[in-house]
């Protein structure tokens, strides 16, 4: 809408500004004229439309290359937020002493393949990726260890340790969400 906007304005000032040429200045205007000027035009809406191609192009590319590891990561993110919510249930309940008698189903194996992808963005598809993606992924990489060391010293109980980490999965999970929508031409809503 903004570049719609944009446009209008700078057609409105253009055209004014012809008029002005044309009546005020007492600018002969013949047809050689208005076949240089169709010529310009024309060739200013050739280039425009190139240069979008060649943006919508790149970002096809872009997307084409990242679509399958993106979407993947943000499947692993997802069972690691459930898996979260899981372990501060069983948490819940053992300290109210509700979870002895039943064990809630453990999903490690959700967290273990969470680290794999990381580990495989940040290793294979970094230079392939957005810059500022990859800083919150490295980001998020080094807070996930550094609560993960915290909870194994006991210098905060696995209940906090799992509320902050399910805290850590939203945030980017909600980044990169939107940049899947970016990326992929759809409009984040």
């Amino acid at each position: 809408m903004l570049k719609f906007t944009a446009g209008v304005i700078l057609g409105i000032a253009v055209g004014l500004s012809g008029v002005y040429v044309y009546h005020c200045l007492g600018f002969e205007f013949d047809l050689s004229h208005a076949t240089n000027i169709t010529i310009a035009v024309a060739t200013l809406f050739a280039v425009s439309i190139h240069f979008d191609a060649q943006r919508t192009a790149k970002k096809n590319r872009i997307w084409d290359t990242n679509k399958e590891m993106l979407l993947d990561l943000v499947h692993s993110l997802s069972k690691a937020m459930n898996a979260t919510d899981l372990e501060i249930e069983y948490e819940l309940k053992h300290q109210t002493g509700q979870g002895s008698a039943e064990l809630a189903e453990r999903e490690v194996a959700s967290f273990d393949n969470l680290d794999r992808k990381i580990d495989y963005v940040l290793s294979v598809y970094s230079p392939l990726m957005d810059s500022k993606l990859i800083a919150d992924i490295k980001t998020f990489k080094s807070e996930s260890d550094e609560i993960t060391r915290q909870a194994l010293s006991d210098e905060v109980s696995n209940l906090e340790a799992y509320e902050e980490m399910h805290g850590k999965y939203e945030a980017l999970y909600g980044k990169l969400i939107r940049f899947v929508g970016k990326i992929s031409g759809i409009k984040y809503t």
